[in-house]
């Protein structure tokens, strides 16, 4: 009834009494829809419902009410408002946007994690390099892994070079048992059995120390 004749004081003080935050979270989209923001936000202030308002306008999808909202009476809310909507756009799989929005928040990170979840590495390591470079090495070890798991490891290999974690490919192969490899890259590295155990690794089991120490002694 009050909703109807646009009397919103008392649409927002029975929605209080009656039905607390749900039914005010109602009330709020109703008014800003049928007054629009600018106006509405005057009344949500006036109630202290301006981030409640912001926050059931991302939650129903509504992300352009949201960021006008945030924009003419909260900025401070716009990150936020921008990471669910990063987040809602990567659950919609339109990942280019996604990415914008995560950068928009200021989470980078967000992206790229989204990006190697893809296996989309070109795209993950552009936002690393792009705006988390501490981030790329972690690209590259994440890619490697998906490249020993899919038997490429001298692809792995590279990838953990060039991520500067030499020993990570020394892991890969001996827990693959592949002593000829272990013997070459040890060689190859100039890895001594006493730089090996200092790496101090849990997977490098006292089985691969002795089998390591057999190499570098042959």
């Amino acid at each position: 009834m009050y909703r109807s004749n646009e009397l919103w004081d008392d649409a927002f003080r029975v929605a209080k009494f009656y039905g607390g935050q749900p039914a005010c979270k109602r009330v709020t989209i109703a008014l800003l829809m049928a007054v629009g923001v600018v106006e509405g936000s005057k009344v949500l202030l006036k109630h202290g419902l301006i981030e409640a308002g912001i926050e059931h306008a991302t939650e129903t999808g509504a992300f352009d009410m949201a960021f006008e909202l945030a924009n003419a009476s909260m900025p401070k809310k716009l990150p936020d408002v921008h990471l669910k909507h990063a987040l809602f756009l990567e659950d919609d799989e339109r990942f280019a946007e996604a990415e914008q929005a995560f950068i928009n928040a200021s989470k980078p990170k967000e992206a790229i994690d989204m990006y190697v979840h893809q296996q989309d590495w070109p795209n993950a390591l552009r936002v690393a390099e792009n705006y988390e470079p501490a981030a790329v090495a972690d690209v590259l070890i994440a890619q490697a892994r998906v490249k020993a798991d899919g038997g490429d490891h001298r692809l792995a290999e590279d990838l953990y070079l060039a991520a500067s974690r030499p020993e990570l490919a020394l892991v890969m192969y001996q827990e693959g048992d592949m002593w000829p490899e272990v013997r070459i890259y040890t060689h190859t590295l100039s890895l001594s059995l006493t730089h090996i155990y200092n790496l101090n690794i849990p997977t490098l089991r006292t089985r691969h120390l002795f089998q390591t120490h057999q190499l570098l002694n042959t």
